[in-house]
């Protein structure tokens, strides 16, 4: 059972990481290159490329199934497979937060310098 809902997993996993690259890279369409949310739009974008990328590396590249291309390859072991899933959970986890970051503090920037930030009520705090 769960050798059969593993490989339809990955592919949705994989599919829906695909998306997230989509979306804001249709945003980023939508700017122009000097205005200042490009840039912002831009480290989203990257964000999720390295979530899609780590995905791919740790739900289809580091197991054995019928959908891993590298299983095929003379050099395949469970040590590359380790690695494999090594780097796309560093990929997925450490770089995609680090631009994610990036893009947020220059999204908060932004708006403080237009002028729309307010004080924060006690509800706000509390959620």
């Amino acid at each position: 059972m769960v050798t059969f809902f593993r490989v339809p997993g990955a592919l949705l996993a994989v599919f829906l990481a695909l998306a997230g690259v989509w979306f804001p890279l249709r945003v980023v369409a939508h700017f122009r290159p000097n205005e200042p949310m490009h840039l912002v739009w831009l480290f989203l974008s990257g964000s999720s490329a390295f979530e899609a990328v780590g995905e791919i590396c740790t739900q289809i590249l580091s197991v054995e199934s019928a959908i891993n291309p590298l299983m095929l390859t003379s050099w395949w072991s469970a040590d590359t497979a380790t690695r494999v899933h090594d780097y796309g959970q560093l990929l997925s986890g450490t770089c995609r937060f680090t631009l994610l970051a990036i893009g947020l503090y220059l999204a908060s920037r932004i708006f403080r310098q237009t002028g729309l930030q307010t004080r924060l009520t006690a509800l706000d705090w509390t959620v």
